[in-house]
């Protein structure tokens, strides 16, 4: 009777382990889908020049939204864009904030977490504000 006992003890301890490990691939999975999202929302923005208007069927097809404030709270848009002043000592331009949600439920809870990834576009329309002339470079042959 041990070897029974034995069998099916092993065979739980292997259901539990291949339940983890499908587990931590599905986690990482849906977090390599988010950020590749977020990648292609902020490309699509780049792409167009920050012209939100030029590239809003872009993204609307990705499911991003314009909003005033990004927020770290999912309130039912999967994705949310804020456009962003960039005044820095010598450079005025804007920028976009971009948050995705990732969603995780387990699906015997019936339940669903929403963690926010973040991500930035880098600064477009760039100024230079110091009314400083580029230097000149002197090519003497």
């Amino acid at each position: 009777m041990k070897e029974s006992i034995g069998s099916t003890v092993l065979l739980y301890v292997f259901m539990i382990l291949f339940f983890v490990i499908i587990s931590i691939m599905a986690v990482t999975i849906n977090f390599a889908l988010t950020f590749q999202k977020k990648n292609r929302v902020i490309t699509t923005l780049e792409r167009c020049d920050g012209n939100y208007e030029k590239c809003e069927d872009k993204l609307a097809k990705l499911g991003c939204t314009k909003v005033k404030n990004v927020s770290n709270t999912y309130n039912k848009h999967n994705c949310e864009i804020a456009e962003k002043k960039a005044n820095g000592k010598n450079i005025e331009g804007t920028y976009y904030q971009v948050v995705v949600f990732v969603k995780f439920s387990v699906p015997i809870m019936d339940k669903a977490v929403y963690f926010p990834i973040h991500g930035e576009t880098s600064i477009i329309g760039i100024s230079n504000t110091n009314n400083v002339d580029e230097p000149k470079i002197n090519k003497s042959s």
